[in-house]
């Protein structure tokens, strides 16, 4: 808490389901969770949760109800990456802080070899080229700024992979301002990318383990990042800091 003190938005990574102790608990290699994590999640002041992620399937559809149900207990949480319907799949996620409307997106690259039911795809929003560009496509007209969420990469690498490194330049590319990398569990580097029509991006590889039963070595070592989105007064341009 006292690290987030005066942030507006505060992200963080659900990678396990949340589909609590009705369904039986379980640990890896596919996970359930107590829905206890989650209400500690929001009473620590998190209020976006990213909850696409390569186990969002490990306890299929029921699971992912009650995770979703959860957070509905709380109206100052956005939730996203999962979807009850495909309407909901086509519900825009977005915040608006002092007058800036922040535009909120969340893809995983796979559920670890599990299907989503057919006629059900909307259930987790995976990494897919074309919808990605549609979907940022169409917050640009509603928003001033877009945050991605991505749960990519390689596990236990240091340095993001060639597929980070071009997705990252496609969002920017598409109009993303900030992108918050997952899966690695641990860190990565970050950076800025120059978009092709010159805006800056900021790239967060990997933050690690936040919390976790990985007990030993980096995957011990988490991070926290931080940035500030500024508009000027007088001209209306939007920077990252």
């Amino acid at each position: 808490q006292p690290y987030m003190e005066g942030v507006d938005v505060k992200n963080i990574n659900q990678e396990t389901v949340l589909g609590g102790t009705e369904l039986g608990l379980s640990h890896y290699p596919q996970f359930n969770g107590p829905q206890e994590i989650g209400v500690a999640v929001v009473d620590a002041g998190f209020n976006w949760i990213s909850q696409a992620s390569n186990h969002a399937m490990d306890w299929g559809e029921q699971a992912i109800l009650n995770q979703l149900s959860l957070w509905d207990r709380y109206d100052q949480v956005i939730a996203t990456g999962m979807n009850r319907s495909a309407q909901e799949a086509q519900t825009q996620r977005i915040l608006t802080i002092h007058g800036l409307r922040i535009g909120l997106l969340n893809y995983t690259y796979g559920l670890n070899g599990l299907s989503m039911p057919e006629g059900k795809e909307y259930l987790v929003n995976l990494i897919d080229e074309e919808k990605m560009k549609v979907d940022i496509a169409a917050l640009k007209g509603n928003c001033d700024v877009i945050v991605a969420s991505m749960h990519w990469g390689v596990e236990y690498s240091y340095t993001p992979s060639e597929e980070q490194r071009y997705l990252a330049q496609l969002l920017s590319d598409e109009g993303v301002d900030v992108i918050i990398g997952s899966h690695p569990h641990v860190l990565e580097g970050a950076e800025y990318l120059t978009s092709k029509d010159g805006k800056r991006t900021l790239v967060y590889y990997s933050l690690g383990n936040f919390l976790s039963a990985q007990d030993s070595g980096d995957t011990m070592l988490g991070g926290m990042a931080k940035f500030a989105v500024v508009k000027d007064g007088k001209s209306g341009e939007i920077r990252i800091e």
